[in-house]
């Protein structure tokens, strides 16, 4: 019985912020649209990047000091860490803004989607 109570609680909290959300317009969503948006040209900059010794073979003999072959593989992955590290902030600074979740579950839902996105 004191689950039910507590599930029906928690469904009128959800409730009234639903209409907080609408009635102030605002969408939990909206964090995760930016990310969405930066995804594929993150991507795109980094298989371009690849490809572009194909498009460009003077990129395999020279470049500027500590890149001379600019068509060799990072086999530090800079590149990709450096743009997972900016889409990663970018998805913090879109959901500092956002309400502090209501529970444990909202919380842990949003850390993940933070990763995934």
């Amino acid at each position: 019985a004191a689950a039910q109570q507590g599930t029906e609680a928690l469904r009128a909290v959800q409730g009234e912020l639903l209409q907080v959300y609408a009635k102030h317009g605002v969408n939990p969503w909206k964090s995760v649209r930016l990310p969405l948006v930066q995804l594929p040209v993150f991507l795109s900059a980094i298989w371009a990047l690849q490809r572009a010794g194909e498009a460009f073979p003077s990129m395999a003999t020279g470049g500027p000091p500590g890149f001379v072959d600019l068509t060799a593989a990072d086999p530090t992955y800079v590149l990709p860490v450096l743009c997972s590290a900016s889409m990663l902030a970018s998805v913090e600074a879109a959901t500092a803004a956002m309400p502090p979740p209501v529970d444990e579950q909202q919380a842990r839902v949003q850390g993940t989607l933070k990763v995934v996105f």
